[in-house]
């Protein structure tokens, strides 16, 4: 019964991402994977994976 509540709980979470909810960084501690490893379970559903911080740039522009 816990693998579906934790399979319920991902799927909540990775459909956040999806729609711009949740960041890379979150969604990877709430899954308790690495970045990396969260960006290969993305892909492997054929989420596009984008990881850009505007702030940044304009950072980095100043």
């Amino acid at each position: 019964m816990d693998s579906v509540k934790n399979e319920i709980k991902r799927n909540k979470f990775i459909d956040a991402y999806s729609k711009g909810d949740i960041s890379l960084g979150q969604l990877s501690n709430t899954l308790e994977l690495t970045k990396r490893e969260t960006m290969k379970t993305l892909s492997s559903l054929s989420i596009d994976v984008i990881d850009y911080d505007f702030e940044d740039e304009n950072i980095h522009q100043k």
